[in-house]
């Protein structure tokens, strides 16, 4: 986690809360995401400069922590996005190919 995928949770100059980021990429078919995995990749990815972020108070509970694309996110989820595609479309290659299918070893 922390590749386009979590880039693609937050999108656009919007600010979006971290659990909002949760529920966006469990609602895009990461069912199984646990939060404890978000987190850690938000953070690492504030760090390197891709995500900027700001504490918001909150009238029920403690404050919390809206994420937003910088100009330099914004451009590795634009890389990564064409990575992804490229190895995608690889795959897609070798999967089509008659002769690199897997055979079944029972018969």
């Amino acid at each position: 986690m922390g590749g386009p995928a979590a880039g693609r949770g937050i999108g656009g100059d919007r600010h979006l809360a971290d659990y909002a980021i949760v529920l966006r990429l469990r609602a895009l078919g990461f069912d199984d995401l646990a939060e404890g995995t978000v987190y850690p990749a938000l953070t690492r990815m504030e760090k390197k400069g891709l995500l900027a972020s700001r504490l918001v108070p909150s009238d029920s509970g403690p404050a919390r922590k809206y994420y937003r694309l910088t100009k330099a996110g914004r451009a590795e989820l634009s890389r990564a996005v064409k990575y992804w595609a490229g190895l995608r479309s690889n795959i897609d290659r070798v999967m089509a190919a008659p002769d690199t299918r897997l055979k079944s070893t029972t018969s």
